[in-house]
């Protein structure tokens, strides 16, 4: 049974699936980085790919996969249902909970996590969530969709190798509604564009600046500066600060550089 309910104290849509209790745990209870089982083949390894639900969308060359797109056996959100909202009280409200639950397979090795993916491999899990998610767009009665990982036990994960959840909802969640209003009340330009340049004229929480770095923002040299006024940058500065003459916008500059590694985008 997979079905919406709405919390009445907080106004947010829950969704409810007793099947996914019957999934097969793969961690040892209190032991979120041991597999209980570790005599049953991983479903998600190469080779293994038929202990799987049938493969949706694969990513790699020559036949051998980066990465892997399967349907949940155990979806949180199934079948074409249009979003209906049934009242059973005044504070018992649900809703049919039809869609798309889909696993995203990071890696075919099974000790990989997220944060050890290389540029290479993130790049076809990118390709692979884009690519899903024009699929979810094509499909009539989905309105909304996300690309989570949840990694080890405590995150609800139930198989220790590396994944993901797709998901495709008849409805858009009330956090992004309410995100969607305040842009809508905001009058004038981008609201994010307005939050970036006021962080960028006052010189903080800037990271990285693009306009350093692209030519289409000023046809101007780009500088690494070590000194200023003949004297060495000072701490909330330097080591090194990255500059361009004749910059009105002086707080894009990027500061406290240490180190500088240049490359091609393809």
């Amino acid at each position: 049974m997979n079905q919406l309910r709405l919390d009445p104290l907080t106004g947010r849509w829950v969704v409810v699936s007793t099947d996914r209790a019957n999934r097969p745990l793969a961690f040892a209870p209190r032991m979120a980085s041991i597999q209980a089982d570790t005599s049953r083949p991983c479903p998600f390894c190469p080779g293994n790919e038929e202990t799987a639900s049938p493969t949706l969308e694969t990513l790699g060359p020559d036949g051998d996969w980066k990465v892997r797109v399967v349907p949940n056996l155990y979806p949180a959100f199934q079948g074409d249902a249009p979003f209906v909202v049934t009242n059973r009280g005044p504070v018992f409200t649900q809703a049919t909970a039809g869609g798309i639950h889909e696993v995203l397979i990071l890696s075919p090795d099974h000790q990989d996590s997220w944060s050890m993916l290389s540029e290479d491999q993130t790049g076809a899990v990118m390709r692979a969530i884009s690519d899903r998610i024009g699929e979810h767009a094509s499909i009539t009665g989905l309105r909304y969709s996300q690309a989570i990982v949840n990694a080890g036990r405590e995150a609800g994960a139930s198989i220790d190798h590396p994944h993901g959840q797709l998901l495709g909802m008849s409805f858009v969640p009330r956090e992004l509604v309410e995100e969607q209003a305040g842009f809508a009340r905001f009058a004038g330009r981008c609201l994010l564009c307005t939050a970036v340049d006021a962080e960028e004229n006052v010189g903080y929480r800037v990271v990285y600046s693009l306009a350093e770095f692209d030519s289409g923002f000023k046809d101007a040299p780009i500088l690494v500066a070590d000194k200023k006024d003949g004297k060495a940058l000072a701490a909330e500065e330097g080591p090194l600060r990255i500059v361009v003459p004749g910059e009105k916008r002086q707080g894009r500059w990027t500061r406290q550089l240490v180190a500088l590694k240049l490359g091609i985008a393809r």
